[in-house]
């Protein structure tokens, strides 16, 4: 308990982290009902989250199912990992069709 205590900690006093987590929660802040600049700037944060953050957090742990160990755990970490890029395929369709709506400049 101790070792996931102390992984909380890191995050919290990660500066980069940090910066980065205000930087998508001020995206998420700063929608506006009814402007499609802000809703596109939130899908983008989404598929940024889903399809790069999360996912490139599986790379160490899938790396033993690459070479033949953690079998089990590599295929359902593969799953998980299949149903993200789902999500962010969706989202960033829906985001190029509302892109595609926008006023030059």
């Amino acid at each position: 308990m101790r070792e996931i205590d102390a992984i909380f900690e890191w995050v919290k006093e990660n500066e980069h982290l940090q910066c980065e987590a205000e930087r998508i929660s001020g995206i998420y802040r700063s929608i506006r009902e009814g402007d499609p600049v802000s809703m596109w700037k939130a899908m983008f944060a989404s598929v940024m989250l889903e399809s790069f953050l999360f996912c490139s957090g599986f790379f160490h742990p899938l790396c033993p199912g690459g070479q033949g160990m953690l079998g089990s755990s590599a295929e359902v970490i593969s799953l998980i990992l299949r149903d993200e890029a789902i999500h962010g395929v969706a989202v960033g369709y829906f985001a190029q069709r509302l892109f595609g709506t926008l006023p030059d400049g």
